[in-house]
């Protein structure tokens, strides 16, 4: 699978993670909720916005690199 493809997947399983963590802080509203949230999911989406850039510049540089080659 092409990068793309790799970021397209990614982002869409986080966005579903994402709607799936909504749904629960419905029911879960307390502080280790919160506490829950900061320590692993707002890592986990920030890493996750991070990669999908370095992804989106890995494929500009290899796309660069093909047509340079070719």
């Amino acid at each position: 699978m092409s990068l793309v493809g790799q970021k397209t997947q990614v982002t869409a399983l986080t966005r579903e993670l994402f709607l799936h963590w909504q749904r629960t802080r419905e029911q879960w509203r307390d502080a280790k909720s919160a506490e829950f949230q900061q320590k692993y999911l707002d890592e986990l989406f920030s890493s996750v916005n991070a990669a999908t850039d370095a992804i989106d510049q890995l494929d500009g540089l290899i796309t660069k690199i093909r047509n340079d080659c070719a």
